[in-house]
Formats: C-alpha cells, sequence, structure tokens
C-alpha cells in the first residue's frame, strides 16, 4: 500500500533550518514508515 506524507508548512520551516545531513535522515525515516516500522496492535 502506498501512503501520501504531506508535510505541513511549520515542518518544512524546521527542516530548512537543520543541516542537509540531518534533513535527509529524518525524511528517508519519515518515508520508510509506512513500509514496515508499524506494529500491529494485540491484545
Amino acid at each position: 500500500m502506498k501512503y501520501n506524507i504531506k508535510y505541513e508548512k511549520k515542518c518544512l520551516k524546521y527542516l530548512k533550518k537543520l543541516d542537509r545531513d540531518t534533513q535527509l535522515r529524518i525524511i528517508k525515516a519519515v518515508n520508510q514508515l509506512p513500509l514496515g516500522d508499524v506494529k500491529k496492535v494485540t491484545r
């Protein structure tokens, strides 16, 4: 399943203040969340 991730204006402004390596690391991690970093909750 493919998700569209929309970044809020406030988030983009914050990311622009960071150095390039940190920006890429955060964006990469956020984009990989829907691929399997989410665990199903069981009771």
